[in-house]
């Protein structure tokens, strides 16, 4: 498939960026896995800067109403929520919700 796109920001601003054929920065793109690692550095740096506690809990105000609202940002960052989420490919499963419906 090749690459569809590089962009590199430094100091908030963009130094570079690059997109295969067919791709341009109006293309939306799915992130993936690549997502975890880019939110984690984001989180990191709120964290780091104090503007963001890592054992905050009642993140959503649609969870404040049921047992979400225990569930701390370490435990989304760390996978361990207890959400449940569908990674079965067949059928409508949750992937395929969110990539079509």
């Amino acid at each position: 498939a090749g690459m569809r796109a590089v962009v590199v920001v430094k100091n908030s601003h963009i130094v570079a960026e690059r997109y295969g054929e067919g791709f341009s920065a109006k293309t939306p793109l799915l992130g993936w896995s690549m997502t975890k690692t880019v939110n984690a550095a984001i989180v990191g740096t709120l964290v780091k800067d104090g503007k963001l506690a890592i054992d905050n809990k009642g993140l959503f105000a649609p969870w404040k109403a049921d047992g979400r609202a225990a569930i701390s940002l370490a435990d989304l960052m760390a996978m361990s929520s207890g959400l449940e989420f569908n990674e079965d490919y067949g059928d409508v499963a949750d992937v395929t919700r969110m990539l079509y419906l």
